[in-house]
């Protein structure tokens, strides 16, 4: 008989997998992507709320910079745990060391996926004034003319 508590969790995984699923579907057999996007772009002055502005242009760095120092946080915390481990049981420092690990290696990925995918951000498509299609996730690559 199984734990209670292992299938609670493989309830709780599956459910994280069936949602994700759900949205990449979404995203892919409708236009949610770019309805929601409309909501926030001023057609009159062909740009998007709060482009360019101090507030917004403070928040992404502010946002961007606590990341970093949580990132800091939970690398020092692992390697405190290496060389204290008396003061951590040793799941406990597995559990850090995993954490600091992905903290670095979670933002190289996103670079190399965002190099490498058609995809691009909502203010650079051509239906917003940019220069870019709009490609869905699993669409092809339109051929170069």
């Amino acid at each position: 008989m199984r734990p209670v508590t292992a299938i609670m969790g493989s309830r709780v995984y599956g459910f994280w997998l069936m949602s994700g699923l759900f949205i990449v579907l979404l995203e892919h057999w409708t236009e949610l992507d770019l309805t929601v996007s409309g909501w926030f772009y001023l057609q009159s002055e062909a740009r998007f709320w709060g482009q360019g502005s101090s507030l917004a242009n403070s928040w992404y760095q502010t946002s961007k910079m606590l990341m970093v120092l949580l990132a800091l946080f939970v690398l020092g915390k692992a390697l405190m745990g290496l060389f204290r481990p008396g003061n951590l049981s040793t799941l406990r420092r597995q559990q850090w060391a995993f954490v600091a690990i992905m903290a670095v290696v979670q933002p190289c990925i996103i670079w190399l996926i965002r190099a490498q995918s058609q995809s691009a951000c909502p203010r650079s498509i051509i239906e917003f004034g940019g220069e870019s299609l709009h490609l869905r996730l699993l669409d092809a690559t339109p051929a170069l003319s």
